[in-house]
């Protein structure tokens, strides 16, 4: 696993954001934010998020309906496992992670799992991108688009409008091609024409595995009570970006604290490090001093916020993980899942254990 390019690649990302994040902040001052800050709202933060836990394993429960009616408290536990795995190990297994968790505790196939974990995520990116769609008229974008004087500046107006109409065709096409595949299909000939030979049956197997993920969901009914079931989730993260703000004394309206979850959290397509790190804290301060916030007071709350992300729920996972009788080392040997030739995944390879069929 230390040999895997993925591996070094996200290492170097991270190590470039970290530099970006850091770059051009008064060392001293930041100390000093973080020294003076109010820590006791973290514990109810990290009540709120575990909570959003509990919406995230409610709506898995509503996906894996089809295979099999699965309890809650073993779908919470699947998920804290899940995100233990993506906060320390590389590539994103932890998606492999807790497709294995559930489909050994479960019996159920791993690879019709994992294909449920990939419509969790796609629902989480077409949620954040509707967040951002809602709140955007919410926001103090008078801090975003005009400079002191009270000028437009036009560059940054631009570039907002362009974001906001990206992220509405980004919505359209999701529910598009959940409806008409063939067109998700004509799509990727178009940009697989355009990718690098080597590259093109991996791009046009991932594409393939994408429409089918969303062709799945091609019914009102489904695609509405995902989306219903995922607001919350969010809802409930966001409130916890919300109560660290209080920690460093940050005037940010929940509307504010909306848009750095989305913009903290969509940065996380980005190849990095185990736990987005350098990515997310990065995403986190450039959200709050493009709206006029403090570098200094921006970079202590992103690094805050990130442990209290990290931290709590690692510890969950370890706990759940040792009463089950499992380990991160068991984890470090799955597989992630292949891609056939017939862009069907292959799934996690499950592990042989003893008094185990």
């Amino acid at each position: 696993m230390l040999t895997s390019k993925k591996l070094w690649l996200g290492v170097l990302v991270s190590a470039l954001f970290l530099v970006l994040f850091l770059f051009g902040i008064d060392f001293p001052d930041t100390g000093a934010a973080l020294k003076s800050a109010n820590y006791v709202y973290v514990i109810p933060a990290v009540a709120v998020y575990f909570g959003s836990l509990v919406f995230r394993a409610l709506r898995w429960q509503y996906i894996l309906r089809n295979l099999r009616l699965i309890p809650l408290r073993r779908l919470y536990a699947a998920t804290v496992v899940g995100y233990m795995a993506n906060n320390v190990l590389p590539v994103r297994l932890g998606e492999v992670a807790k497709a294995y968790y559930l489909g050994q505790r479960e019996k159920v196939s791993a690879t019709s799992t994992l294909a449920t974990v990939g419509i969790e995520r796609i629902y989480d990116g077409i949620t954040l991108m509707f967040v951002l769609l809602v709140i955007w008229p919410f926001l103090p974008l008078e801090e975003l688009f005009k400079n002191d004087s009270g000028d437009l500046m036009w560059v940054r107006a631009g570039i907002g409008a362009l974001l906001v109409a990206v992220f509405f065709g980004a919505i359209v096409t999701f529910v598009a091609v959940a409806f008409r595949p063939e067109l998700g299909r004509r799509l990727t000939d178009i940009i697989v024409f355009f990718v690098p030979g080597r590259c093109k049956g991996q791009v046009g197997n991932l594409a393939e595995l994408f429409i089918g993920g969303l062709e799945s969901l091609n019914s009102p009914r489904k695609l509405l009570g995902i989306f219903v079931l995922s607001i919350p989730v969010w809802i409930m993260e966001s409130l916890m970006y919300y109560l660290i703000t209080f920690s460093f004394d940050l005037d940010v309206p929940f509307s504010l604290a909306l848009a750095v979850t989305a913009t903290s959290n969509l940065v996380g397509a980005i190849p990095a490090a185990p736990g987005n790190v350098g990515t997310f804290e990065w995403a986190t301060k450039v959200t709050l001093v493009s709206f006029g916030h403090n570098a200094e007071a921006s970079v202590a709350y992103a690094a805050t916020l990130h442990l209290t992300l990290w931290l709590p729920v690692v510890i969950a996972g370890i706990i759940y993980m040792w009463t089950q009788h499992r380990s991160l080392t068991e984890l470090t040997r799955i597989r992630p899942a292949a891609v056939g030739a017939d862009g069907d995944p292959v799934g996690p390879v499950p592990l042989e254990r003893k008094g185990e069929e």
